[in-house]
């Protein structure tokens, strides 16, 4: 898998060089889990992790365009009710996002993401093989590009699958991100 992950990043990255805009972005998570156990449903407390990537970006017009992204992002969280049990995830991230320039300098977001989980940790133990590794969801977020080179934006990550090998639980994620990105 990790030789279809590369080949997929050069192939993004030479398709990026022909657009003419690669951005390199950075930031934190803060991410939520719905479990659902023998029809319980436990609440979760958001815990930072961070998020590392490239972007590319194609326009397809005056105000729209498509940029496709790939990820590393670290997804954390604490369940209460199992004694502040942390759940971590190493995921790689594939969204697929339509932006809407609204102006010069703002910019609405949204599209599907795809998602390969790498790790999986419960209360620092591995159970990559309680966890499925393949989710896939919605992003929507906005940008504002503060110079021809530097942009924040912040997004919302619905995760739609159940990402739990537990055939009496669901697992669905959900994550705030804030990104810094560099465009070259």
């Amino acid at each position: 898998m990790k030789k279809y992950l590369l080949s997929l990043l050069v192939v993004l990255m030479v398709a990026g060089l022909a657009a003419g805009e690669i951005t390199i972005k950075g930031g934190f998570t803060f991410t939520d889990v719905d479990l659902e156990s023998s029809g319980d449903s436990f609440s979760a407390k958001y815990k930072m992790g961070f998020a590392l990537g490239l972007g590319f970006e194609w326009l397809m017009g005056d105000t729209v365009s498509f940029a496709p992204e790939i990820l590393y992002v670290q997804k954390n969280s604490t369940i209460d009710e199992f004694e502040d049990w942390d759940y971590e995830l190493g995921v790689f991230e594939f969204p697929l996002i339509f932006k809407f320039h609204l102006t010069d300098s703002f910019r609405l977001y949204g599209g599907p993401s795809f998602s390969y989980i790498m790790t999986a940790k419960a209360d620092g133990d591995d159970v990559d093989d309680d966890t499925k590794n393949f989710d896939y969801g919605l992003v929507a977020g906005a940008q504002f590009v503060i110079s021809e080179t530097i942009g924040i934006e912040a997004r919302y990550n619905w995760g739609f699958a159940d990402i739990s090998e537990w055939e009496d639980a669901e697992v669905k994620t959900r994550s705030i991100y804030a990104f810094l990105s560099f465009t070259f």
